[in-house]
């Protein structure tokens, strides 16, 4: 089965943080994450992304880039310069809700 994953990013007193889910081979994981680098009300910007499992422990960290389109948002994820995961989604109620899946191994 491919992979599928679902995030959500959202302000809390000039942080901005992550509640996420990830599915591959029949498994589910779940976490939170905590974003690093200039944040701001529009979500749009260049960050740095560390993602925790659902017992707090680190399971990923990404360079991430956010870029507003004119009805949407672009979500990438890279390691290292190299472009991993691709994003899609939008703001709701200042939540910025977003599909994403690996685009390479």
């Amino acid at each position: 089965m491919q992979d599928i994953g679902f995030v959500k990013y959202f302000l809390n007193d000039n942080q901005m943080k992550a509640e996420w889910i990830y599915k591959i081979n029949d498994k589910e994981y779940t976490g939170s994450g905590n974003v690093e680098g200039d944040i701001n009300k529009s979500y749009e910007g260049k960050y740095v992304v560390t993602y925790f499992n659902d017992i707090g422990e680190v399971t990923h960290k990404y360079e991430m880039e956010i870029i507003k389109k004119e009805n949407y948002y672009l979500l990438h994820w890279y390691q290292k310069g190299k472009l991993l995961y691709l994003g899609i989604g939008n703001v709701y109620d200042n939540i910025l809700y977003a599909g994403w899946r690996l685009i390479q191994s």
